[in-house]
């Protein structure tokens, strides 16, 4: 029960984990059945496994306590000179925000409020010219219509010269 088959696909090794709960349990699993865990369609990669406390050999997912070809690594780890000493909380220095820079939130801040000023000029400046086009556009209609209602007008009068009566083209056939 403490192993599971790795399958491309996978949720959570929930063999593992049920068998796992139920061993802390009290629960006694020797002799238990097991059964191939179908995936469903979700990829979960080593480092997810890693995290939860399993070691992953080939397609087959173990729990570390229950992984006996490490004990070469423990009996490596045995042998060090100098262990490894965590740092005590009172050696530890203050707490600092991780950051790829060391500028202030208030340095930051008055360059994001730089930054927002410079895009509301440029759409101001952008909007101005959208509107100075459609000034200019609007005063070239006006200018055409003012052509046009000229032409009618002169049209108008032609026409009532050439409906005169006495009018020599008006006898004119083609």
């Amino acid at each position: 029960m403490l192993k599971s088959k790795k399958y491309h696909a996978h949720h959570l090794p929930y063999a593992l984990l049920i068998s796992r709960i139920l061993e802390y349990k009290g629960v006694n699993v020797d002799g238990e059945l097991t059964q191939t865990i179908r995936a469903i369609g979700t990829k979960i990669g080593e480092t997810t496994f890693c995290q939860m406390g399993f070691v992953t050999r080939g397609r087959v997912i173990i729990h570390k306590d229950n992984d006996h070809q490490n004990n070469e690594d423990d009996d490596m780890d045995a042998y060090m000179a100098e262990p490894v000493r965590a740092a005590a909380p009172f050696d530890a220095g203050p707490s600092q925000m991780p950051s790829s820079s060391t500028l202030s939130m208030e340095e930051h801040f008055v360059r994001l409020s730089k930054q927002l000023e410079d895009m509301r000029l440029a759409q101001q400046a952008h909007f101005d010219q959208i509107f100075e086009r459609l000034q200019t556009h609007e005063e070239y209609v006006i200018d055409q219509f003012n052509e046009f209602d000229t032409l009618l007008g002169t049209l108008k009068i032609i026409s009532i010269f050439i409906l005169q009566k006495d009018h020599p083209v008006q006898n004119f056939k083609l």
